[in-house]
């Protein structure tokens, strides 16, 4: 068993729709990484704090990396949440 850490992206999918863009899952907050009491369970800040390590950066928002694909925050109009994190 491997004692290494591996590295696992966050994905977000944009959806162009006729609607306008659907965002499937939305990311992490940043917060995980620096706020641990975002997580309400003190069982899941356990679990998460031994169990993932964040490589979230100031500049890894919805709001930075949108415009690389070409849209911005105001052209999503809704967003579908496939898992709670």
């Amino acid at each position: 068993m491997s004692r290494k850490w591996i590295e696992i992206p966050i994905l977000v999918y944009a959806i162009e729709h006729q609607g306008g863009l659907v965002l499937f899952d939305a990311g992490m907050d940043g917060t995980i990484k620096s706020d641990p009491r975002c997580i309400a369970s003190p069982v899941e800040r356990f679990l998460v704090r031994k169990l993932f390590r964040f490589s979230i950066g100031p500049d890894d928002t919805l709001t930075n990396k949108l415009p690389i694909l070409g849209y911005n925050v105001a052209d999503v109009r809704k967003v579908i949440i496939s898992q709670r994190h």
